[in-house]
């Protein structure tokens, strides 16, 4: 198995912390480098649009057709900027890593991340949900696996 890219998408939970350390410890024994993923979530209303609900309701614009330094539009753009200083600072130094934030559904755009990066391994945790959680939210971490064009190591919740 020759492992050269790692991604590591990251919600910032204890759970995620345990998946990047397993990702750093893969790094290590294949000297792989390492990118680190956020996904700062549309909001309701933006997925709604996307599906085609909702197209022309007044009282709400999605981000992605708000003019910059717009209310909403900072609102995002300071998540971002603020997931990307955290994971900057989780990477650490002494690895080859990089890191990147991506605004959308989470699985979505993990999955459109693995496109362009073309990573050979995406590391992730699962949050260890079960009955009503589960079905409410649904997994992230399911539907990349069952997804995903490369193999994914899940990293189990800590409990």
């Amino acid at each position: 198995m020759d492992i050269r890219r790692i991604l590591v998408p990251v919600d910032f939970s204890g759970n995620a912390q345990r998946a990047l350390g397993a990702a750093q410890a893969f790094a290590a024994t294949f000297n792989a480098e390492l990118r680190l993923l956020h996904v700062v979530e549309s909001s309701p209303y933006e997925v709604y649009v996307q599906k085609g609900f909702r197209a022309h309701d007044p009282f709400y614009v999605p981000i992605a057709d708000t003019l910059p330094g717009s209310a909403p539009h900072v609102v995002v753009k300071n998540l971002m900027d603020e997931a990307k200083v955290r994971l900057d600072q989780m990477a650490g130094a002494g690895t080859r890593s990089s890191s990147t934030v991506r605004h959308g559904r989470p699985v979505d755009e993990i999955l459109r991340e693995v496109d362009a990066y073309k990573p050979d391994l995406v590391v992730m945790c699962t949050h260890g949900w079960s009955g009503v959680k589960h079905l409410l939210l649904g997994s992230v971490t399911e539907r990349i696996v069952r997804q995903c064009p490369v193999s994914v190591l899940t990293v189990r919740a800590q409990e």
